[in-house]
């Protein structure tokens, strides 16, 4: 005789039924050959999916592998925050309900071996080009604080499912070997909570800290830190080992260490041997979710459109009272046509949820679940801004110690390879002479003011003046012998000499103090420098020399005036630039988010505490905001050394896409290797120095 069946689903008293879900195969996205091979090599890293969490959205985690895709990435990382810890807690509770103890184990399984399979199906793979049985491997590792006790398990199952393309990796984080490059880096996430903290880098450096004196390995190339929401970039020097962290990928629901940032971030090691960081912000998609649920029921009239266009609008659950009053519709029609729209569960089509009324609250929304596993995000189809830029500060020119090689060397090759149109100059271009620098011996061949700002002109200009060189020799390949009309010579200089925007920093301003104006000498020797040699150029081309040259170029030359020193990419994206009269803090973000806080532009440059890094913050009115905290041109300082302080060196290079004046990826790299060893002797010809290095002189 056959049992009867428990109401609860067993068949047996207090033994689970063992309940087999048959999920759909996962998503086969394709890199292409030209991604796939192209010149460096790029990682795509991704954290905090936090399956079933309230926050959790499948399309994004398509939208992030779409873009690994598309970045040809040789492999991905998934660092922690795999499941969410308080769903599959509950999960679990709710499956030993009833059961009998020597059953709970085979319950708990069940509910594992589901959670598994319902990633398996969520997380898309991606084929190599070229064969159809090769996969990119994605590289999983959970994380004991945000993944909980059983993360590592529904790991397991899940490698399981998907042995051709993912990896389990150890709790907590592993070293993982970049082939190519002999070099290997170290994602690490989180083994215990952490306090709150308003900075974005103090959750990180704390990891690397407690994992640098628990570990008997070698630093790897870079740290990669997991699970906090946040997106910081910092460069070796002040640090030993550089180290990024990783935004969400989910909606964000609470904040328990400073979260922010939903995305997800490339790594790509270029043939230069140079580290770029990209940050795709997803938080602007997130925003406005209910924009792309595109349908409706069937069956719909001109009312019901109008209900199901104020709840997306709405961007929350919402009462009667709150629908009729955006769409001057009568309670009573609202709450008799609403009911068409009320479904018991969430609809099986892609474009339709369907609405759900909670009795408790009162209010209208779409179904949590269909959000969660069915909604899909676009990608940008839009047009697309490009702004290209390099920052540097503290150029001290005069200092002993600063690497004038690397500036006129350098800084040309830097800017022609990432073909930048905007150079911002933060503050210092001299070392002045405060605090006995000349008896100090800390000033070369005994510089006074003057001299200082002739040289930073000097400087500045070389680097000016080559990279148009480069771009005039290719101009006169393009022209294949013709010779350019006058228009067309004005147009060349004023779309190929970079465009300089800088201000004043605070050894520049100890002029103040005997009534001189700060950077004037530097502003009139460099416009008449570039004009000099342009013209060179032009007539060595047999070009004609267009009389309204001056004033090309002095509208290239660019000085905000004002409290705040705001300029307007041609994106209309603004920059605010900051040289803020502080000493630097052991917190490492926190004078970049003290920028941030004092500024409403989309991207801040700020220069003065030697040190440098890159952090990104998600604002509601301007959306992600980036920050670049530049480094300095010199190797040592008495002053820092004799405080215990290291130095970052080097400029900032930063490239950000935008659609309508909200920055949809920033992408971000350190040039931090220096040219100069040693300090040079304070009797140094400062002249034959300019002749040496190539740089251009003004009388």
């Amino acid at each position: 005789m056959q049992k009867k069946k428990r109401q609860d689903g067993s068949s047996e008293k207090g033994r689970p039924r063992v309940r087999r879900r048959d999920f759909p195969e996962p998503d086969v996205l394709t890199i292409t050959e030209e991604a796939f091979n192209r010149p460096g090599i790029r990682i795509g890293f991704l954290s905090r999916i936090d399956f079933k969490s309230a926050g959790y959205r499948r399309g994004l985690v398509r939208r992030a592998f779409e873009i690994f895709a598309e970045e040809g990435c040789v492999f991905n990382v998934l660092n922690g925050g795999m499941v969410s810890k308080k769903y599959v807690k509950d999960r679990l509770s709710r499956a030993a309900h009833g059961v009998r103890k020597e059953f709970k184990d085979e319950a708990i399984n069940v509910v594992l071996y589901t959670i598994a399979q319902e990633l398996k199906w969520a997380i898309p793979r991606i084929r190599k080009p070229g064969d159809d049985n090769a996969y990119v491997r994605l590289y999983a590792m959970s994380s004991l604080t945000y993944d909980g006790t059983w993360g590592d398990v529904i790991l397991s199952y899940l490698q399981a499912f998907r042995d051709s393309d993912i990896r389990h990796e150890k709790q907590g984080g592993h070293r993982l070997i970049v082939k190519g490059i002999d070099e290997f880096i170290w994602p690490i996430n989180p083994k215990k909570p952490r306090l709150p903290s308003q900075y974005y880098s103090q959750a990180a450096e704390k990891e690397i800290k407690d994992k640098e004196g628990q570990t008997s390995q070698p630093d790897p190339g870079m740290w990669i830190v997991g699970t906090h929401a946040s997106s910081v970039h910092k460069p070796r020097g002040e640090k030993k080992t550089p180290y990024i962290t990783l935004p969400a990928l989910h909606r964000l629901e609470d904040v328990t260490v400073a979260e922010n940032q939903v995305g997800v971030r490339v790594l790509e090691y270029t043939d230069e041997g140079i580290r770029l960081v990209r940050t795709y912000d997803f938080k602007d998609l997130v925003g406005k979710e209910r924009t792309y649920i595109t349908g409706i029921k069937r069956g719909a009239n001109e009312t019901h459109e109008k209900i199901v266009a104020c709840v997306k609008e709405y961007g929350a659950a919402a009462t009667e009272g709150i629908i009729a009053d955006r769409t001057e519709l009568d309670r009573k029609t609202i709450r008799d046509e609403i009911k068409f729209l009320v479904e018991p569960k969430s609809s099986s089509r892609t474009t339709w949820p369907g609405l759900y009324y909670d009795p408790s609250s009162q209010r209208y929304d779409f179904h949590l679940n269909w959000l969660q596993d069915r909604l899909m995000y676009p990608a940008y189809t839009q047009e697309v801004c490009e702004d290209r830029m390099l920052f540097f500060g503290c150029l001290h020119a005069g200092y002993t110690t600063t690497d004038y090689e690397y500036v006129v060397m350098r800084f040309p090759e830097i800017m022609l390879r990432h073909d930048i149109t905007h150079l911002f100059g933060l503050g210092d271009f001299i070392a002045g002479l405060k605090h006995r620098f000349l008896e100090r011996g800390e000033i070369v061949g005994g510089l006074n003011y003057t001299e200082q700002e002739r040289f930073a002109a000097e400087l500045v200009g070389t680097v000016m003046i080559r990279v148009f060189g480069a771009r005039l020799e290719e101009f006169i390949k393009e022209l294949k012998g013709r010779m350019p009309a006058m228009d067309e010579v004005v147009s060349f200089v004023e779309n190929n000499l970079t465009t300089f925007v800088y201000i004043a920093g605070n050894h520049d301003e100890w002029q103040r103090d005997f009534g001189a104006e700060p950077l004037a000498i530097f502003r009139d020797k460099l416009i008449l420098l570039l004009n000099k040699y342009i013209a060179a150029l032009l007539g060595r081309a047999h070009f004609p020399i267009p009389g309204t040259l001056m004033d090309v170029v002095e509208k290239k030359i660019v000085a905000p005036a004002g409290s705040h020193s705001i300029y307007t990419l041609p994106s209309k994206l603004l920059v605010e630039m900051f040289h803020p009269h502080m000493a630097r803090a052991k917190t490492s973000s926190l004078r970049a988010q003290e920028m941030l806080d004092a500024s409403d532009a989309h991207i801040v440059g700020g220069a003065n505490f030697h040190t440098a890094i890159e952090v990104e913050r998600w604002e509601f009115n301007l959306g992600e905001r980036v920050v670049g905290q530049v480094a300095t041109m010199v190797i040592d300082t008495d002053f820092e050394a004799h405080k215990l302080k290291r130095l970052d060196f080097g400029p900032l290079y930063l490239r950000v896409r935008s659609h309508g004046a909200r920055i949809m990826m920033a992408e971000s790299g350190f040039y931090t290797e220096r040219m100069l060893n040693a300090p040079a002797r304070k009797s140094i010809d400062v002249e034959e120095l300019k002749k040496k290095l190539g740089i251009l002189i003004i009388e």
